[in-house]
């Protein structure tokens, strides 16, 4: 943590979203629009009007699609590889795709829609937000992290069922921080 808040150090900070998920984003035809800069609505009105990196409106979005993923596995929504409708055409990697759990299915998705996410949060930044890549790892970990611990407060006051969602993570995430060479989730 401290060579991360060392890493921090001089990292440009502006006025962001402050609780962007997937949730907080309406498509209408070909637009998107953000909607809800309120912040994080536990968080005082001073706390959320405070300049933060990039990188909390970007872990929220990472640990939006943990929740879809999370979801999901919860209410059953991905069917067994045996459950797939007649004439659902084999995915890529067929062989490995008949093999998968659902498990390793939301995982995956997980995993795909992070990297997807933020390579294209990579293509449109301004290059004055660019960091060394280690770095940002680093900074986008330890700000899931942060999201992780937020949403158990969250998810304590108001979903008390929805607790392992965020937990879960706090347990994944951690372990990537303390394990080198390792990503807390999809793209880090």
């Amino acid at each position: 943590m401290r060579e991360a808040a060392h890493r921090a150090q001089g990292v440009m900070r502006l006025r962001g979203h402050g609780d962007l998920h997937l949730g907080q984003i309406l498509v209408s035809q070909a637009d998107a629009y953000l909607i809800d800069f309120e912040g994080e609505p536990l968080n005082g009105v001073d706390q959320r009007r405070q300049a933060a990196t990039i990188y909390k409106d970007l872990a929220g979005m990472l640990r939006s699609f943990d929740y879809v993923a999370a979801v999901a596995r919860r209410d059953s929504a991905v069917p067994k590889v045996s459950e797939a409708p007649a004439g659902t055409p084999p995915g890529p990697d067929s062989p490995e795709a008949a093999a998968a759990s659902p498990e390793a299915l939301l995982s995956a998705f997980r995993l795909r829609a992070g990297e997807a996410f933020l390579a294209g949060y990579r293509d449109a930044r301004p290059s004055v937000l660019a960091l060394a890549d280690e770095t940002e790892s680093m900074l986008l970990a330890v700000a899931q992290l942060e999201k992780a611990a937020y949403e158990v407060r969250y998810e304590a006051a108001h979903r008390p069922e929805w607790l392992p969602i965020p937990l879960n993570a706090l347990v994944r995430i951690a372990k990537a921080l303390l394990e080198p060479h390792s990503s807390p989730s999809g793209g880090a």
